[in-house]
């Protein structure tokens, strides 16, 4: 299986979240992405890669990669929880102003997953998955908060999302996923 993990959202910039009083250690949550990657990846098999910025490419042999991507999912939802006040939390962003220095609304840190499913895919060139996963990570771009889209038997499915009222993430797979709690 082939997964890339895309941005902690391009919503999230690290200059706003200083700005609005977060306890931010921009360079602590990349690291810890980093580790929850090694921690739900299993390093017999998987490879687990940093691309630069905050874009990682994990590329899966495991058979439960979809349970992984989840479990990483999951547990960043609450490990971004501690930072951002019960204000920021409640109203799932921040106010701040951007780096044109209009005031907008950022969302809470969120990851976006794209990925392609090798044993249903034809895969080319890496030029040719790059350029695939390219328009699977814009796709999954658009989901509001976490979010796992996949190419599956060549069709493109948002198999994952963070449910707007919750901390809870709403898996749409076809077989039992064990979440974290």
């Amino acid at each position: 299986m082939l997964a890339t993990l895309k941005d902690i959202h391009s919503k999230f910039r690290l200059v706003e979240l200083l700005k609005s009083g977060c306890p931010l250690n921009p360079d602590e949550i990349l690291i810890h992405l980093a580790q929850l990657l090694k921690k739900h990846s299993h390093s017999e098999v998987d490879f687990v890669g940093h691309v630069g910025g905050d874009d990682y490419v994990v590329v899966f042999r495991s058979v439960n990669w979809q349970a992984c991507v989840a479990n990483i999912l999951q547990e960043f939802i609450h490990y971004r929880e501690s930072f951002y006040s019960p204000a920021h939390l409640g109203d799932k962003g921040i106010w701040a102003e951007d780096r044109f220095g209009e005031k907008r609304f950022f969302s809470l840190m969120s990851i976006s997953v794209a990925a392609i499913d090798s044993a249903s895919a034809s895969l080319g060139s890496a030029n040719d998955i790059a350029g695939r996963l390219s328009v699977i990570k814009h796709e999954a771009k658009q989901v509001k908060g976490n979010s796992l889209v996949a190419e599956l038997s060549g069709s493109v499915i948002n198999l994952i999302s963070e449910l707007e009222n919750d901390t809870e993430l709403n898996p749409r797979f076809n077989h039992q996923v064990q979440l974290i709690k």
